[in-house]
């Protein structure tokens, strides 16, 4: 019984843990808050995108919820 536990264990992936965590340098600009949040509205764009796209492409190759 043993064993089967350990298969079961090592065939179940775990999660990815994926942070978003942009880096921001800022040289004096007057504009500098409006291109920041314009950047980072972008970039969370593109990341939901790409995370969308990676959680569709594992659904994909997963055999789903095999109860």
């Amino acid at each position: 019984m043993a064993f089967s536990r350990v298969a079961s264990a090592a065939a179940a992936p775990a999660a990815p843990a994926i942070h978003f965590n942009p880096v921001i340098q800022l040289k004096g600009d007057a504009e500098a808050g409006a291109q920041v949040k314009q950047a980072l509205q972008l970039s969370y764009a593109d990341f939901e995108r790409l995370m969308q796209r990676y959680q569709n492409g594992q659904a994909r190759r997963g055999y789903g919820d095999i109860g």
